[in-house]
């Protein structure tokens, strides 16, 4: 069986090692503020799926996540969190999926919504499911750290970083839809699955 999404092992140096190397880098010396950009894919967990979440809830495991990049991103915010308890001043951001630029549209082709958007046209079916789905493109997630990173009140914090009205599964295959000229069945999640 193809493991369509890789694993912990893949992400780990990056994010996990990264991470630490820089929170070492931060209290080396003179202490630097930190600014961490996290994921909301923190909350993908068995435990937290179908709940909503605020800024001040701490996901607690990352169980049956499905991605080994959700899984690395949850262990590198804990390890930001014990450092900011321990007095870095931390800012902690989390954007949900993040999106092409507003304007440009310019996005990573390895991004995982762009790989269903692209898995789905070709197959010619959509998920008509009325559940909303967090995106933000990429110039409000960079102007929103950018104008965070000038506020002292954002240390200590973690902050979402979700623009208002997410669309719904159902609408984001209608408006690709007609922005593609490609026809879509739109099918139930089960069925889209």
């Amino acid at each position: 069986k193809m493991n369509v999404y890789p694993g912990y092992a893949n992400h780990r140096a990056d994010n996990v090692l990264g991470t630490r190397e820089v929170l070492r880098f931060a209290v080396r010396g003179r202490v630097m503020p930190l600014h961490y950009i996290s994921s909301s894919g923190v909350f993908d967990s068995a435990s937290c799926w179908g709940r909503t979440f605020t800024e001040a809830d701490l996901p607690l495991h990352c169980d049956g996540s499905v991605t080994g990049y959700t899984q690395t991103k949850w262990v590198a915010e804990r390890l930001v969190l014990a450092a900011r308890d321990r007095g870095l001043p931390v800012c902690v951001h989390r954007p949900p999926f993040i999106m092409g630029h507003s304007a440009t549209g310019v996005v990573a082709l390895d991004n995982l919504v762009v790989k269903l958007m692209a898995g789905s046209l070709q197959g010619g079916i959509w998920p008509d499911d009325p559940a909303t789905v967090d995106l933000a493109p990429v110039d409000f997630v960079s102007r929103s750290v950018i104008r965070l990173l000038r506020e002292p009140s954002a240390y200590g914090r973690i902050l979402h970083l979700v623009p208002e009205n997410s669309p719904s599964l159902g609408a984001i295959g209608r408006r690709l839809a007609a922005a593609s000229g490609y026809r879509l069945d739109f099918r139930t999640y089960a069925q889209w699955k």
